[in-house]
This record gives structure tokens, sequence and C-alpha cells, in this order.
């Protein structure tokens, strides 16, 4: 707040060139505490333009230290420059938000395995994306061969109404695929004991979730081993929650075969790849939705912020998901279902 301050008073002075007072100065510093004050709720879009202005600003000044010229120094001091840059940042962010793209991974094996796999996570259905919307993907979706379809977490979250997650059950199961369609739990769609988020009053919980998709023949996979001809599918409970280790999961399975460890958080890599994992799909970081927050989140948490990364003889990817969470914007990385051949 005391930058704001100090970039109002210098708006006015050397701007305006008004005579700032002590009434003036209480006026400034009463404009500046009811501008900052929302942005104490980091999950607000003003929260985000308000940070990016400020950081936008002080950048600007620093420039306009080597750069000597009276219309640029003008610009910036007015926050003119500044609060174009944070506008289309801000406009980019809700286009790329409700701009989904198919992005393709290509993974090697020497095992003798070809494969097609369609990965969907982060829908946080009820955020920025509806059912009707979900089905237009999934027609888009079922242009593509696949062999399995995994569903890796985060499909529904605090503001899913009951009656879309039903719908989107459904919608989901229509998805083609040659092999079946797995899904695993997270931290957002995992919820015990029922949502609670304020004006959602239609409730449904962990329970309620697993009971539609298996329905529509979809398997819920919670710390469970799949074997199906030459692959091995290993679905983890969500990190959230007390899970089995990845090392008991993996002790007993046919390591001659393929690997797939689905899990929605992209944590224990390194062990996953000790104990025989040759692909780990996740999702959970929206790619880094707002800039700077998934670099940070990343070296904080140990996890893989976006795409893909080979370990050893194996390789993880991280998708940014179809959708995002808190803000109507995704800045960070494309909104995004990854289809991946493993070859």
């Amino acid at each position: 707040m005391g930058y704001l301050i100090f970039f109002i008073r210098r708006l006015l002075t050397e701007v305006l060139n008004i005579r700032v007072s002590n009434v003036v100065t209480l006026l400034i510093v009463a404009v500046a505490f009811a501008l900052s004050v929302p942005a104490i709720d980091f999950f607000r879009v003003w929260a985000v333009g308000y940070y990016y202005f400020i950081a936008a600003c002080l950048v600007f000044d620093i420039i306009s230290l080597f750069i000597k010229n009276d219309f640029f120094k003008k610009a910036v001091h007015t926050g003119l420059i500044s609060a174009i840059v944070v506008g289309l940042l801000i406009g980019y962010g809700y286009w790329n938000m409700n701009h989904v793209v198919k992005t393709d991974f290509n993974v090697s094996t020497n095992k003798n395995v070809k494969l097609d796999i369609l990965q969907i996570s982060d829908l946080h259905l009820g955020q920025s994306i509806n059912p009707q919307q979900l089905e237009g993907y999934v027609k888009k979706m079922n242009q593509l061969h696949k062999d399995y379809v995994f569903l890796t977490g985060d499909i529904f979250d605090e503001a899913t109404k009951k009656t879309d997650m039903v719908k989107a059950c459904k919608i989901l199961s229509s998805l083609k695929s040659e092999k079946g369609i797995y899904y695993v739990y997270g931290n957002h769609d995992d919820q015990k004991y029922g949502y609670s988020r304020s004006g959602n009053t239609d409730i449904f919980n962990h329970e309620d979730i697993k009971k539609e998709l298996e329905k529509n023949h979809i398997n819920v996979l919670e710390d469970k081993v799949i074997e199906q001809d030459n692959v091995v599918i290993i679905g983890r409970a969500d990190a959230s929650y007390q899970r089995e280790t990845s090392e008991k999961l993996l002790k007993s399975v046919n390591k001659k075969k393929y690997v797939i460890v689905l899990d929605h958080q992209p944590l224990d890599m390194d062990e996953n790849v000790k104990n025989g994992s040759d692909l780990q799909l996740s999702g959970h970081t929206h790619g880094g939705q707002i800039w700077p927050m998934g670099t940070v989140q990343a070296l904080l948490t140990k996890t893989m912020r976006y795409g893909k990364k080979t370990i050893g003889n194996s390789t993880v990817i991280t998708s940014s998901g179809i959708a995002g969470w808190g803000y109507p914007i995704k800045i960070g990385a494309p909104s995004e279902y990854a289809y991946i051949k493993v070859r």
C-alpha cells in the first residue's frame, strides 16, 4: 500500500500539478486503503489486477530511469502503460481459460506396447465450464483414437451442482475408448464429507461421485491396481488424504508390462520411477494458473508445474487441465486435454 500512496501522490504533484495538503494526503491514504483492502482476498480477479499493476508500475519506474523521454515518463507516472499491460494480460487470461486446445505428448518406451491415451484433468465443473460445454469438448475428443481415457482428478469441485455432476458423469461416459475410462480423485472432488462452499446448497460427496461414475461404467481407482493385457494401471488416492505408499502399490506388479501411475498431484515422481513406473500422469497445478504462483508452488512442494519430464527410462506428464480454480482467468499455461502417444 505504501508504494500505491507514493504513486498517487506523484501523479497529483508531477502530472496534474496539484499541491498536496494535509487534507489531500489523508484522501490519498483513504483511496489507497480502499483499493488495497479487496486485494487481501487472493482468489479474486481484483487481487490479480492489483498486484500485477503494482509490479508493472515498479518495473516501468525502473525502466524510466534509463529512458529519458518525457512522453514515456508521463505515461509511466500516470500508470497508463501499466494499466494497458495489465488489461491485456487479464483479457488474455480470460480468453485462454475458455479456449481449450489439444496438446500432444509423445512418449518413448522400450517395452512392447503401443498406446493412444486421452488425459482429462481439472475440469472444476461449474467454475468456467458447464455440462453443455463439456459435451462439446467430448465430441471433439471422440474424433481421436483412444486406447484409454484417464480422468486425473478435480473433475468436480465446491462450485459443482449435484445435478451437473450427474450430467457430467453421463457425458464423460460417452468418451470412446478401446479399453475403458479410469478416474482418480483430486483434492477438490475427493470431499469425504460433502461440499460446503457458500452458495452451493446442492450437496454431494466422495461416495456420490463414485456411485455416479460407476453407474456410467467409469472405473474409479483409489489405491487400486488394474492389470490389462500388457498394461498395468495404478490409480492413487489423492495426497491430501491418507493413502498407500508408492512402494507398496508397485511392489507386486509385473514390471515386464507397461506401468502407468495416475496421481492427481504430481508427487512421488522419483519414488514411482524407482519402484518401476513407466509413465505418471498428473494434473492439479493448472500449469501455474496465475503467474508466478505455479512456479512458487513447484519450488515449495517439489511438484512438477507443467509439461513432460524424463526421469531415467520413465516419463512424467503434468497436464494444465481443461479449466482452473478460483479465478475466471488462466495465464500460466493453456487450457488443454492431453493426447499422449506411447511408442
